[in-house]
């Protein structure tokens, strides 16, 4: 026995209201047959929601990209914070350029009518290293 779709206790579907689906099934052989009744209550959860986050790198060099991805479960919404802002999607990726150095700190956070869960993700941005370069260099004019 399964449900279609699952069934959510805020708006039940069963024919009264209750939360209560009552049902009956019957087998037949052709000559003989049975019934039973089964009854399937649906109780009230904690739909708190859910937040993960990750990133393809936590330690980088500027001038270089990582790819976030997060994902909101039991969620209405989702809004990033931190080095990052703005609503987004339930599930998703971003790529992000990043051209300072310093540790980055990156935040979703899931949103519905229960409440809100927040996950975090930090990415360490160090400075690029020239190599080889001169200390001074010198521009003239011939004539």
């Amino acid at each position: 026995l399964a449900f279609k779709s699952a069934p959510d206790y805020e708006n039940p579907e069963d024919a009264n209201a209750d939360n209560v689906y009552e049902l009956s099934v019957g087998a037949s052989d052709g000559s003989l047959s049975s019934t039973l009744g089964i009854v399937v209550t649906v109780n009230d959860v904690n739909e708190t929601p859910a937040a993960t986050i990750s990133v393809d790198n936590q330690s980088i060099k500027t001038y270089s990209q990582i790819t976030l991805s997060w994902e909101c479960i039991a969620s209405s919404s989702a809004e990033a914070e931190g080095d990052w802002t703005g609503s987004k999607s339930l599930s998703g990726s971003e790529s992000i350029y990043l051209s300072t150095s310093g540790t980055k700190t990156y935040t979703i956070k899931c949103l519905n009518d229960s409440g809100q869960e927040s996950a975090s993700v930090d990415v360490s941005v160090g400075d690029i290293t020239l190599k080889n370069v001169p200390s001074s260099i010198s521009l003239f004019k011939d004539d």
